[in-house]
């Protein structure tokens, strides 16, 4: 990724040049040529990197079921718990997944310094994967929030959301594991 960005500027000031007329043409067609190799590097590099072949670590997180970084791309890998389903969040510091390896919450600290804070992929679906349920889990009889299946929104368990017909895709006891997971509060019963 961070090749792509260079690539970005060469190409960006190689236009500059053309356009000032401060670069002859034997110039441009040679920084035109270092483009077009630098372009293929990065080619080679994307096409180099194997997500299957980072090796992944079970987590004892609510929210991250495995985690697993690539140092030669800068790559962090995370299965969320909930779904199975597989991201790579691209340009991450080895120290920012070193932290979140040891970080006491590994929601908080995914939800605080991670989310929306790298470019991500979702890799995998998820479909197929035997997700690890929560610790909290209950039955739907004795449970205080329901959550819904593909919006991750939750909802006290007399809220009209909660309701099979929205398909609910577990019950829990506990409103701080939903938030730790990820999970938003329905706006209009707001448990």
């Amino acid at each position: 990724m961070k090749k792509v960005y260079r690539l970005i500027l060469v190409c960006v000031a190689t236009f500059m040049l053309m356009g000032c007329g401060s670069s002859s043409s034997l110039e441009a067609d040679q920084e035109v040529s270092e483009v077009d190799e630098i372009d293929q590097e990065d080619v080679e590099e994307i096409e180099d990197f194997d997500y299957r072949s980072v090796s992944m670590k079970q987590t004892t997180s609510t929210m991250i079921a495995e985690e697993g970084y690539d140092r030669d791309f800068d790559t962090l890998l995370i299965r969320f718990r909930t779904t199975g389903a597989l991201y790579a969040y691209y340009d991450v510091p080895y120290e920012v997944f070193d932290e979140l390896s040891e970080a006491e919450s590994q929601g908080s600290y995914f939800n605080k310094y991670i989310k929306d804070m790298y470019e991500y992929e979702q890799l995998e679906t998820g479909e197929g994967y035997e997700v690890v349920p929560l610790y909290h889990i209950t039955t739907k009889e004795k449970a205080s929030y329901a959550v819904n299946k593909g919006n991750f929104k939750f909802h006290k368990m007399s809220c009209k959301y909660a309701s099979d017909q929205y398909d609910v895709d577990y019950v829990s006891d506990s409103k701080e594991e939903l938030e730790e997971l990820g999970c938003i509060a329905c706006k209009i019963c707001k448990p």
